[in-house]
Order: C-alpha cells, then sequence, then structure tokens
C-alpha cells in the first residue's frame, strides 16, 4: 500500500514526497511490489543508478516472470526513457507489454505509451490510447490513472485543434478532482493550461 501511495505522489507531481517515502519504505521492507514500485518511482525522477539497481535485481531473482517482465520493467524502462525526453525509446521499452496491457495489470504501460505519444505531438495516437486507459477502467492498480487520462486526453486533443473535446476533458478531470487539495502540482499545471483556453 505504502508503495502504491509513493508511486501516486510521483504521478501528481509530489515528486520530493514520493522519494522520501520511498527510501523510507525501502529501509524497512524489501519485497517485490516495492521493489517494482521502486523502480517506476526512481525511474520517474530520472534515477538512473537505483532503476538499474532494481530492475537488476528483479530480473535476477524472477528470470521468467511474466508480468514483470512484460509490465514492471518495461514501465520503469519506459518511465525513465520519458524522463530523458526520448519517447521514441520510451515507446520501444514498453513494447513486450503490448499483448499484456489489456489484462488486470496493463494500465500503466498504457500510460507510458500514451504519454511518449504526447511527447512526439502525436495527438491523434495520444488520443487512442487515453481513451484505451478510460475505457478499461479496472485494470490497473492506481486508479489516479483514470482521472489522469482525462487530462492527458484533453492534451492529445489540444494537439489536434479539437477544442470543444479539449476543454469537456479538461473539465471531467476538474470534476474528478473538485474535492482535491488545491495545491497538487498536477491540477495546478492543469488549471493553468485550462485558463489558457478561455
Amino acid at each position: 500500500i505504502l508503495a502504491r501511495e509513493a508511486v501516486c505522489e510521483v504521478e501528481v507531481g509530489f515528486t520530493a514526497k514520493a522519494r522520501n517515502d520511498m527510501n523510507e519504505l525501502l529501509a524497512g521492507t524489501r519485497n517485490r511490489g516495492v521493489e517494482t514500485g521502486a523502480a517506476y518511482v526512481f525511474a520517474r525522477l530520472g534515477d538512473d543508478r537505483q532503476v538499474k539497481k532494481f530492475v537488476g535485481e528483479l530480473d535476477k531473482e524472477l528470470p521468467s516472470d511474466t508480468l514483470l517482465h512484460g509490465i514492471d520493467i518495461p514501465r520503469a524502462r519506459g518511465a525513465l526513457s520519458l524522463y530523458r525526453h526520448d519517447p521514441m525509446q520510451a515507446l520501444r521499452d514498453v513494447e513486450p507489454g503490448a499483448r499484456l496491457e489489456l489484462s488486470p495489470f496493463g494500465g500503466p504501460v498504457m500510460t507510458v505509451r500514451a504519454q511518449a505519444y504526447l511527447d512526439l505531438h502525436d495527438g491523434p495516437h495520444a488520443a487512442e490510447e487515453y481513451r484505451k486507459i478510460l475505457s478499461h477502467r479496472g485494470l490497473t492498480t492506481t486508479p489516479v490513472l483514470y482521472s489522469l487520462a482525462h487530462l492527458g486526453l484533453a492534451r492529445a486533443y489540444g494537439l489536434e485543434n479539437r477544442n470543444a473535446e479539449e476543454k469537456n476533458e479538461y473539465q471531467l478531470f476538474f470534476a474528478d478532482w473538485k474535492d482535491a487539495d488545491p495545491d497538487i502540482p498536477v491540477l495546478k499545471q492543469a488549471k493553468a493550461e485550462y485558463a489558457k483556453l478561455q
């Protein structure tokens, strides 16, 4: 649960808290869930050394684990490539997860792929990925990814100059987050983006 909390924190922009919470957790607990969460959190933070460490350890311990090699490791590698501003590599990184993306754990792979398309300014493919996430609720253990998919879809529609759909997706995101604390970085960023549309 604490590992998932750190993943959620990094997804919404609380990067320092995510790092601190993950380091604290790792000081006392080590298991697959914690280590796969750590690989992803550190990838989002651009910590190449930590990512290599946890991916290497997991690969050595579980060389034939389907979900590890189809979802968890590709997600971490893809997130690190996104941090390095290399979306084409991120797409290659998550390719092993393509056959598992509609499994009960596939949502995070689709999220990395969707962000890679956004970074490539490929609105149609990004929108396709975000719509896929939204139409398959229940495929991820990180529910915040669903509401963030509305935000990603808004940005994808913006790339396509589909202004009505763009505004609608922002509004759906804000509706999901109507009771959220106003200082959440991703929410502040979304409000600033939306204000430019008015």
